[in-house]
């Protein structure tokens, strides 16, 4: 049998009922499933991670603190 679900916290919320007694014990058998549609929170992480790295490749003054940077560690 497989089914679907959603793990919240400790708790695996089922999109289907199994149809098994309480209390059951059952071997559970995790695979990760890619996201349908990102969430909203996930779309604007997304968003932010891409502007900040456009800002890093593009802004003179992070590139040449990066190649500072980077220079001060081999030292």
């Amino acid at each position: 049998m497989s089914l679907r679900g959603v793990v919240r916290g400790r708790t695996i919320e089922l999109e289907e009922d199994p149809h098994l007694p309480d209390g059951a014990t059952v071997e559970v058998m995790l695979q990760i499933l890619p996201l349908q549609h990102a969430s909203p929170l996930t779309e604007r992480l997304q968003q932010a991670a891409q502007s900040l790295r456009e800002d890093y490749l593009h802004d003179a003054e992070l590139t040449a603190f990066n190649i500072l940077d980077k220079e001060a560690w081999h030292e």
